[in-house]
């Protein structure tokens, strides 16, 4: 991690996910969920439920291990067919 904006994400993510009663994390953009889930495993933090946007192929190894608890996809078909396909 050698980009500067990502080095001070993560710093002001680790104080986040530090903080006592904190239960879970939404993040608003795709783009992010597997980079929060990436610092989540990182600092051992599976405890904290991660809810996020869309199954970018970045995120799929997040949410079959279990950092990512659920991700919400713009597209309810596709969504609704993978739901029913890991039954």
């Amino acid at each position: 991690m050698d980009n500067p904006k990502e080095v001070a994400f993560e710093k002001q993510l680790s104080d986040l996910i530090n903080t006592p009663g904190l239960r879970g994390i939404f993040v608003s953009t795709s783009k992010a969920t597997y980079l929060v889930a990436s610092i989540l495993e990182r600092h051992n933090k599976k405890d904290l439920a991660l809810v996020g946007y869309d199954l970018l192929e970045e995120s799929v190894p997040f949410l079959k291990s279990g950092t990512i608890h659920f991700l919400i996809n713009q597209n309810p078909k596709r969504q609704a067919l993978v739901a029913l396909a890991i039954l």
